[in-house]
């Protein structure tokens, strides 16, 4: 079925474990592990925040059918074509892959993929999965990511840190959220 999946997880965070516990005035090796694992959700509730990779993640991009006439990547930044690979299931239902001179790639937010100049996709065979995109997605190192990004993770990181149970006890049954991670995140939501 159409969709897509988690290749592989970026290599860093935003900020690191360093960067937080002088945040946050943390004198303790102990909870290094947690701490981690924190940096790791918050960067991820972001990400789905914003609907968009932080870091370097490669992706797999499945289509249904046949091509369309063009591919908008479902997650972005496409910041490099480097890694970025299109195969198909031919009419034999062997899978081949497309030779980068048939396509042309606009990076962006948004990554576009079109036929090249006087090209046009393949037949496929009209199945599931008939198209795959493999692709990177996001920043290259967390010193190119949006300063107010960066914060919103270190809050939120925070915020799981300080609160560890999803409720606090004597309040509403409301969940705990970083509202000001939030608020940070909002000019950068894509559509």
């Amino acid at each position: 079925m159409a969709g897509f999946d988690l290749v592989t997880a970026p290599s860093i965070e935003p900020i690191t474990l360093a960067d937080f516990k002088a945040h946050q005035r943390v004198g303790h090796s102990e909870e290094d592990d947690l701490i981690d694992s924190y940096i790791a959700a918050a960067r991820s509730a972001c990400e789905a925040t914003l609907k968009m990779s932080l870091l370097y993640t490669t992706w797999r991009y499945r289509i249904d059918f046949c091509f369309p006439w063009e591919i908008r990547l479902p997650i972005g930044p496409l910041r490099t074509v480097s890694g970025l690979s299109i195969q198909y299931v031919d009419d034999a239902g062997a899978t081949q892959t497309l030779a980068t001179s048939v396509y042309q790639v606009s990076l962006g937010d948004t990554g576009v993929i079109r036929p090249a100049y006087g090209e046009t996709w393949p037949a496929t065979r009209p199945q599931m999965d008939a198209v795959t995109v493999t692709f990177k997605a996001g920043e290259a190192s967390a010193a190119d990511l949006r300063p107010a990004i960066v914060d919103a993770v270190r809050l939120e990181t925070a915020n799981r840190y300080e609160h560890r149970e999803s409720q606090v006890v004597g309040t509403s049954s409301s969940q705990i959220t970083s509202l000001s991670a939030r608020n940070l995140l909002t000019p950068f939501i894509r559509p």
